[in-house]
């Protein structure tokens, strides 16, 4: 019996000295600041939003939920949304990075019925934009949204479009996330 006592306290010993020669040669890796700052978006979130009578959209309110994590490698926030509105419930993925050679962040978005999308972004303070340009029969119409982060717990958003190459905008909607979890 002193024999095996013997050899546990020496597995222990030297499970415990192989562990503590270990995490002398781990390194945390570096996180980017401009990565770190993405954690904002980290959580569950509720929304209201309120879409305007336009020629691209009919007037509405708009419910959603979304949850966004990091990625399990840490180089992404994943963010799942489910929308609430006139047509039913859609769901969507949301994909946010920061690339450090073009020292950019970049938005991808995917509609479960619709084709993937790369949107140029912009982060100045605590604002967060992205804007798209799509065909309209013969004319190019631009969309720019604005998220506005107030707190850790609350963003506004604004959504405007310009028929006209951006000299004016007009709201397409607006609305407020609201962190619950």
């Amino acid at each position: 019996m002193r024999k095996n006592f013997l050899r546990g306290i020496y597995l222990a010993v030297a499970a415990a000295s192989t562990l503590a020669l270990a995490s002398d040669n781990l390194q945390v890796p570096k996180v980017a600041p401009e990565l770190a700052k993405m954690d904002v978006w980290v959580g569950k979130w509720e929304s209201q939003t309120q879409v305007m009578t336009t020629p691209y959209s009919q007037a509405a309110s708009v419910t959603s939920e979304m949850t966004c994590t990091w990625s399990p490698n840490h180089g992404f926030i994943l963010c799942d949304h489910l929308m609430h509105g006139l047509d039913g419930t859609s769901n969507s993925l949301s994909v946010y990075t920061y690339d450090e050679a073009g020292k950019t962040y970049k938005f991808f978005g995917v509609n479960k019925d619709d084709y993937p999308r790369e949107v140029p972004m912009q982060v100045k303070g605590n604002v967060w934009s992205f804007g798209t340009e799509v065909q309209n029969q013969d004319k190019t119409i631009m969309f720019l949204t604005n998220d506005e982060f107030l707190s850790d717990k609350v963003m506004h958003f604004r959504t405007e479009f310009s028929e006209d190459n951006g000299r004016n905008w007009k709201e397409l909607n607006q609305g407020e996330l609201t962190k619950i979890g």
